[in-house]
């Protein structure tokens, strides 16, 4: 999904969380090949002119579980539904400024990562994300280990997993099509990733999700 905000195109991908001050002009679109699931909550702070990013990544995907269980409850309409939504909702404000708190990513880090959620399904080497970043092959891989404490090839190996678990929860795409959207050669890599990373299957990942 694209999203221009204050004379700014972000890249968005799974598990992102973008925040509106009430106004403020915005516009989201995505290509309808590959569509998105979003979820929208339209609230009032007391301080509205707090301090929050207007982009953040909800790599774990905790906000985005939290905004699946409040959507799932608003329509409910049983005993006891409207206490567990603001319960919810204020689990959700909780989480965000954790994020907000996190999220004080130098700019390279932040330019990578867009560029990797861009191309997740393509091929992306050292060369490509050095260039892309306006530095030498060994000096942006040395500044990008030092700021992250990972190699920018880890940081595509690890985007790929998110943006292939992000498929396997919320899909019912095959393996090998999940695989190919997320930038792996084939189902052996995607699960040889998945287990390495996360310590499940892919199969396991979907089933708790049932």
């Amino acid at each position: 999904m694209r999203v221009r905000l204050a004379g700014r195109v972000h890249t968005g991908s799974a598990g992102d969380l973008l925040y509106y001050r009430a106004g403020e002009p915005h516009e989201e679109w995505s290509v309808p090949e590959d569509p998105v699931e979003t979820f929208f909550v339209a609230f009032e702070l007391a301080d509205d002119e707090k301090d929050r990013g207007s982009l953040e990544r909800d790599l774990e995907g905790r906000i985005r579980q939290l905004a699946r269980w409040l959507h799932e409850e608003w329509h409910r309409h049983s005993v006891g539904s409207a206490d567990l939504c603001r319960t919810l909702f204020h689990a959700m404000l909780l989480e965000w400024e954790r994020l907000c708190r996190r999220s004080s990513e130098p700019q390279l880090v932040e330019h990578v990562r867009e560029l990797i959620r861009d191309r997740i399904d393509a091929h992306i080497d050292l060369e490509t994300l050095a260039q892309a970043s306006g530095l030498s092959r060994c000096y942006f891989l040395r500044k990008y280990k030092a700021l992250t404490g990972r190699t920018p090839m880890e940081e595509v190996r690890a985007e790929r997993v998110r943006h292939a678990h992000h498929l396997i929860a919320n899909t019912n795409l095959p393996m090998k099509d999940v695989a190919a959207r997320a930038g792996l050669c084939d189902e052996y890599h995607l699960s040889h990733l998945i287990r390495r990373y996360l310590d499940v299957t892919p199969g396991e990942i979907r089933a708790s999700m049932r």
